[in-house]
């Protein structure tokens, strides 16, 4: 059997980088992910540039939408669009939000750990918290594994970066996130993995990024249209469609007490207008 030599007093990564072929292997690799990369800024970019008109035009949309439906429930229309509007500019600024803080933590435990490379790993960090659940165990395991072949064979760096990364995520996304966004945004984990799916094929890594804030831009127009509402309940988990049905029921009867205090006091009305013309007296 072949033995590979292996100095002692050198890293693992090291090591491993003076063995034969694993060099020539690293620069075939890097030539690849160059190329990746490239491709990823060009849809990134054509995103940005969706993103940037689609802005541009929000600003009038709620007067085109007042223009449109003028003569059809005015006020209703404008009421639902502004909730529309304020629920999708809070999601995706908690959003953007929170992604960034993870970033900034990442980035601060990689640094002081001394991680080569700190601002890759809180990028990494920062993009992948668009993605739920999936995108948080790709850039732990992915930068937990880079810490391993660094600090190999001492486990506290290791250990550390771990504790950081995990306990970043877990606080920021499943503490902090959902008490401010609340539980009626949940998304079906098999509607995530659809729209991953279909808007990774269509602009490969940024569709994955952006897929789940847009789907959950669909459910939130979903719930604010009467007629879209059972799309907004198959989209969403359980708890959230429990959350919808409460607000439905409590909100059909809160409907019958005003009507019927409505008909009461309509009836109030001409009871008290038939006496006082009862009383009157005959000429």
């Amino acid at each position: 059997m072949m033995e590979l030599p292996f100095d002692e007093g050198l890293s693992l990564f090291t090591n491993l980088w003076m063995q034969e072929g694993v060099r020539s292997f690293v620069q075939d690799l890097a030539i690849a992910l160059s190329t990746k990369l490239f491709s990823l800024i060009k849809d990134f970019s054509m995103v940005v540039l969706f993103c940037f008109f689609f802005m541009s035009e929000f600003r009038y949309f709620n007067t085109k939408m007042e223009f449109a439906f003028a003569d059809v429930m005015p006020n209703k229309i404008r009421s639902m669009i502004t909730d529309i509007t304020n629920q999708v500019i809070k999601y995706i600024s908690v959003k953007f939000f929170i992604s960034l803080l993870t970033g900034i933590v990442v980035y601060i435990g990689c640094l002081c750990t001394g991680l080569s490379f700190p601002i890759l790993w809180g990028f990494i960090a920062f993009v992948m918290n668009f993605i739920p659940t999936i995108g948080s165990i790709f850039s732990c395991l992915i930068t937990i594994l880079f810490a391993l072949m660094q600090f190999w064979p001492s486990p506290l760096p290791v250990i550390v970066i771990s504790a950081v990364l995990i306990g970043a995520n877990t606080l920021f996304g499943n503490i902090i996130e959902p008490k401010i966004q609340g539980e009626n945004l949940g998304l079906s984990p098999f509607i995530i993995i659809v729209a991953l799916s279909v808007w990774g094929w269509i602009w490969g890594f940024a569709g994955m990024v952006i897929a789940v804030p847009l789907m959950v831009v669909i459910k939130i127009i979903c719930e604010n249209v009467e007629l879209l509402k059972p799309i907004s309940i198959l989209l969403g988990t359980l708890p959230a469609a429990v959350t919808e049905k409460s607000e439905a029921e409590e909100a059909a009867a809160t409907e019958p007490v005003s009507t019927a205090a409505t008909a009461e006091a309509q009836i109030e009305a001409e009871e008290s207008s038939e006496q006082s013309g009862t009383s009157e007296p005959k000429s």
